[in-house]
């Protein structure tokens, strides 16, 4: 199962590298392929740790390196990946783990990151963009959001199931 967390991590590295490049430069206005696509995968990733501290270990390395590939801020991602996760965990403890339930958590967890780094970064007056950024951010995030999640939750089943892998105690 560490195989399969650490190839979907890579791809979904990946993935977001690629688009936020792209899409930085070729496009006026942002696209519907615009998602966080490592914190999608960490939520669908949820499923296959029943330890909560590997799973913590493994927000906070990913936290990092996301810190050291897409922001300027150190320790930034980890901190807002970890109190997604964990809305996300309670989600998740009052509704049933399934694809629907999965894209609904994950749209509001990339939503949640979206305004907790629109909140820091507008304390900090780091960053000038306005609340109508934010909005047109989270629109043209959903659409992405949910088929990323879709896929990954059956990828990830498929391989789990076909390979007879446990969890990772």
């Amino acid at each position: 199962m560490i195989v399969l967390t650490v190839v979907s991590l890579i791809i979904s590295f990946l993935i977001q590298s690629l688009l936020s490049n792209y899409f930085g430069y070729v496009s006026e206005g942002l696209s519907i392929f615009f998602t966080i696509y490592v914190l999608v995968n960490l939520l669908v990733l949820k499923t296959f740790y029943e330890d909560d501290n590997k799973y913590v270990m493994l927000i906070v390395i990913v936290g990092i390196l996301s810190d050291i590939m897409f922001s300027n801020v150190f320790l930034f991602n980890v901190c807002i990946m970890l109190i997604v996760c964990y809305f996300a965990k309670r989600f998740h403890s009052v509704f049933p783990y399934n694809v629907f339930t999965i894209s609904i958590c994950n749209v509001l967890c990339v939503s949640c990151y979206h305004v907790f780094s629109f909140l820091f970064l507008y304390i900090l007056r780091y960053d000038n963009y306005s609340i109508m950024v934010l909005f047109r951010i989270l629109y043209s995030s959903i659409f992405m959001t949910v088929i990323y999640s879709v896929i990954l939750y059956f990828a990830l089943n498929y391989f789990k199931d076909k390979f007879e892998l446990k969890e990772i105690k």
